[in-house]
């Protein structure tokens, strides 16, 4: 059902990703239309006109669009610029709400300029092939005799002397491909189309999560690719007419055999120049802006970071405590970490799980990949030793830090009631949310406007909750000191075990109904069995917060990321409550 207001509240959550995104569309199609226009209506390219077609006017529309979207599509990933207009609209409030969720979208802008990219690109090379078979075609024909007055001016426009001319191809008979391969336009826009079609292949999440290393290292041929663009258009295979005050197309096109002679002074024979490419002027913005951010990084790069502790944990799961001196973050906030000694290229992203007031940098790194294997080799040897000496930190494998860098996390506490929902390992940006609320409850009782906190942890068996289960006792155990038997009013956790359980277990659990404490968990909420039902969980919130603003707050797999923000859209339209979903992006 969608009450009177339900387009309003559809808005929410949908309204402006897809807002942005038909603003991205009109602008290609503004941009599109324009370009092609002008060139199907400008003087400058009249012969152009004569001899290609419409296949010109469709290769300099497209061009001008891949122009417009090449410089746009690298800034959704600048983490830098990302951070600083996330600080200015949660630490400053310069912005709404809606307009911080789009901060936290970047990935699917990103994604958009690609495609548009990968569209531009297909029609740009189509066209020029036509244009290139054209060319030929126009080189070919007769100079007089059987041919038509048509065909003899495009003869007269391709002998016309190279410098000055219009048509590219010099030879008789050539192939086009050959032609297209030679010219430099042709096979420098044959090398993009290659690696455009690598770097895109490789961002396919099946390739990211089996092989992340091929998904890194052909992104990094972006540089490649710019270099390329710029290059691309400097040969000038389309040349406009450069004397249209002294000759009009329109008037002197059919009097072709009189040009440059004396009895038609009107008429002088064309000249085509080339007065440069414009795909630097929409490089040069973004390029700055890239070049800052390449530079903070590497000026983060000099910081020294030293290993304090590292604690292995059940389910594969490692914990690195850093200390980096004059490093601050807010909770919810990620790092990169760089490892010479396992890759010296790759930085790979982590959640910190420490809250701001911890006097160290926490990570927890499940090890599945090659990477984090090696990683693990390298500090495995600390393992169960405690606090390191300063000589045993200087005997380990340096390890470099990138960040903070915010998330959607970082606006939990700007509602008044946030939903926490963690899959697996996915609980980890959460991890130092909740240690942020047990310092802030235990200073002052006051999270700005958070009232209430939902949390929900699903995991497959029971082993995944060993690692985490430690912080969410103490946890409950010092709010429940705080505020006696009411520490469900600010906390509510609720875990949810996802996998079979056998026989023997469930008749422990059984066994155990009456103690105290969760005998999985050792939290004094139950554990449920089985995944939750999210129209009653949603409904019950809805029930419970009227007329609230809910944000709920969200890391796992894309599936439920997708169901889940489904159900948002629905329960915000069908009661008075609205729910805000936020996902997390790395």
């Amino acid at each position: 059902m969608v009450t009177k207001f339900g387009a309003i509240r559809w808005c929410h959550n949908e309204g402006p990703r897809t807002l942005v995104l038909i603003i991205l569309l009109l602008v290609n199609v503004i941009i599109f239309a324009v370009t092609l226009s002008h060139y199907e209506q400008s003087d400058a390219v009249y012969y152009h006109r004569l001899m290609l077609g419409h296949s010109l006017a469709f290769a300099r529309a497209s061009a001008a669009c891949l122009n417009f979207n090449c410089a746009l599509v690298a800034l959704p990933v600048c983490r830098n610029l990302l951070h600083f207009l996330r600080y200015l609209c949660v630490n400053k409030r310069l912005c709404k709400r809606n307009v911080r969720r789009l901060i936290d979208d970047n990935i699917s802008l990103h994604r958009a300029l690609a495609w548009l990219i990968c569209f531009h690109a297909a029609l740009h090379a189509a066209s020029h092939y036509l244009n290139i078979e054209r060319f030929v075609h126009a080189f070919d024909l007769p100079a007089g005799g059987n041919s038509s007055a048509g065909g003899s001016l495009l003869r007269t426009l391709s002998l016309l002397p190279g410098h000055r001319g219009i048509n590219p191809v010099q030879r008789a008979g050539a192939d086009p491909l050959v032609e297209a391969a030679v010219l430099l336009p042709g096979w420098t826009g044959l090398l993009l189309l290659c690696l455009l079609v690598a770097i895109v292949a490789s961002a396919a999440t099946a390739v990211k999560r089996a092989r992340f290393e091929t998904f890194w290292y052909t992104h990094k041929l972006f540089f490649l690719f710019y270099l390329l663009l710029l290059v691309h258009g400097m040969a000038g295979v389309v040349r406009p007419q450069s004397n249209l005050a002294a000759h009009k197309p329109a008037a002197c096109a059919s009097k072709f055999q009189l040009w440059g002679s004396g009895s038609l002074p009107e008429c002088p024979v064309p000249t085509f120049s080339f007065a440069g490419s414009t795909t630097w002027m929409w490089l040069v913005a973004p390029a700055a802006i890239y070049a800052i951010e390449k530079l903070l990084r590497v000026s983060r790069r000099c910081r020294r970071v030293e290993v304090v502790r590292a604690v292995q944990h059940p389910s594969r799961v490692m914990e690195l405590r850093l200390r980096c001196p004059g490093f601050a973050a807010s909770p919810g906030e990620y790092v990169f970490l760089l490892v010479p000694e396992a890759s010296q290229l790759q930085w790979h992203p982590f959640t910190l799980t420490s809250a701001p007031d911890d006097p160290y940098i926490s990570v927890h790194i499940r090890t599945v990949g090659d990477w984090t294997k090696q990683v693990e080799q390298l500090y495995s040897q600390c393992y169960g030793k405690g606090d390191l000496t300063t000589g045993e930190r200087d005997l380990l494998p340096r390890i470099y830090l990138d960040g903070p860098y915010g998330t959607a996390s970082d606006g939990v506490t700007q509602y008044s009631v946030s939903v926490l929902i963690g899959c697996g390992i996915g609980v980890t940006p959460f991890a130092s949310v909740l240690r942020d609320v047990w310092h802030q409850a235990g200073k002052t009782r006051s999270l700005r406007k958070l009232k209430r906190l939902y949390f929900y942890w699903i995991c497959p068996d029971c082993r995944a909750f060993e690692w985490f289960a430690a912080l969410l006792q103490d946890l409950e155990r010092d709010l429940q000191r705080m505020d006696g038997d009411d520490y469900a009013q600010l906390l509510d956790i609720r875990v949810h075990l996802t996998g079979s359980v056998e026989t023997r277990q469930a008749r422990e659990i059984a066994s155990r109904e009456g103690d105290e404490a969760d005998c999985l968990t050792g939290l004094r909420t139950r554990t449920h069995y089985g995944r939750p039902n999210w129209d009653l969980e949603l409904r019950g919130l809805a029930a419970k917060h009227p007329d609230t603003s809910i944000g709920i707050f969200f890391c796992g797999p894309g599936q439920l990321a997708k169901d889940l923000n489904g159900r948002c859209n629905e329960f915000s339209n069908s009661t008075s409550s609205v729910f805000y979903f936020n996902k997390e992006n790395f």
